[in-house]
């Protein structure tokens, strides 16, 4: 059998749900700007653990780009790539570059 070649779609999915297990399945190429993509979405992470226990009402962002503003100062104030990737390393965690 003979593979066909195919583009791959880099996607990246959240799932949040009501109980302590959150997921975030991504393709990562191991740049550093999919370092940045999953550190923006563990700020959203962040916004829901913190309303969590607060009505359906008050859970959600009176503005969706509050939801991005959270996402995006995660990643302002997160370190730079280059100094998480030592960090990585360091823990024995490969980074794969392709």
């Amino acid at each position: 059998i003979k593979r066909v070649p195919r583009a791959v779609i880099y996607e990246l999915l959240l799932w949040i749900t009501q109980r302590v297990f959150f997921l975030i399945k991504v393709c990562l190429e191991g740049s550093g700007t999919d370092l940045q993509t999953v550190i923006h979405e563990m700020g959203h992470v962040h916004y829901f653990m913190a309303y969590r226990h607060q009505p359906s009402l008050l859970r959600a962002a009176p503005l969706s780009a509050l939801h991005e503003a959270i996402g995006e100062c995660f990643t302002v104030f997160s370190p730079l790539p280059a100094q998480c990737t030592k960090h990585f390393v360091s823990l024995s965690l490969n980074v794969l570059k392709h």
